[in-house]
């Protein structure tokens, strides 16, 4: 490492942005990572169940930023109101109330790597990645993919039991996001 340590900044406090920066606080100790979250909240998972090689159930669970206790980590309350990729700095402006950017930048921040999990659909699809992906799963059909793998043939109780709870199950966008900051 050229420098010292890596400083590594993930945008985003919601299930992709927390799993995110745990697992760089995880597997690069010796890099300071910064979570930065519009709210006081981040989102977590817990009761991690894998259903197939590529689907996981989980419950998300609302805890206050400062319950990540990682020597590492850095969670800052401010709202990115902008971010020059060529001088690899993210603009803040203070955090609070309505979510996204546009705010008056009041602060520089430098990262040499910076990790975007805001949870934002693209306004167009990229060619290279609508290719590859694969829309996860509803709620219903992780649960049914569940019952399965249990033995469970009956997939009309089933259907009716999931239909409706499609919030309570999902598939794992947190591991893929993971891995890729991991990489």
């Amino acid at each position: 490492r050229r420098g010292g340590p890596i400083h590594r900044v993930v945008v985003g406090a919601g299930v992709a942005g927390t799993c995110c920066a745990e697992e760089l606080c995880r597997l690069r100790p010796d890099d300071r990572v910064t979570l930065l979250t519009a709210a006081d909240v981040v989102k977590s998972v817990h009761n991690v169940e894998r259903i197939t090689r590529n689907i996981e159930v989980f419950d998300v669970v609302e805890r206050p930023a400062t319950a990540l206790k990682y020597p590492n980590l850095t969670v800052r309350r401010a709202v990115v109101a902008g971010i020059d990729p060529d001088a690899k700095v993210v603009f803040l402006s203070p955090g609070g109330g309505g979510g996204g950017g546009g705010g008056v930048a009041e602060e520089e921040m430098a990262y040499s790597q910076l990790c975007v999990c805001t949870g934002a659909a693209p306004r167009c699809a990229l060619p290279s990645a609508s290719q590859r992906a694969v829309p996860p799963p509803s709620g219903m059909t992780a649960q049914l993919v569940r019952n399965k793998k249990q033995g469970d043939d009956n997939d009309d109780d089933d259907a009716a039991k999931a239909e409706g709870d499609d919030e309570a199950f999902a598939a794992s966008s947190a591991a893929a996001a993971t891995a890729a900051a991991a990489a």
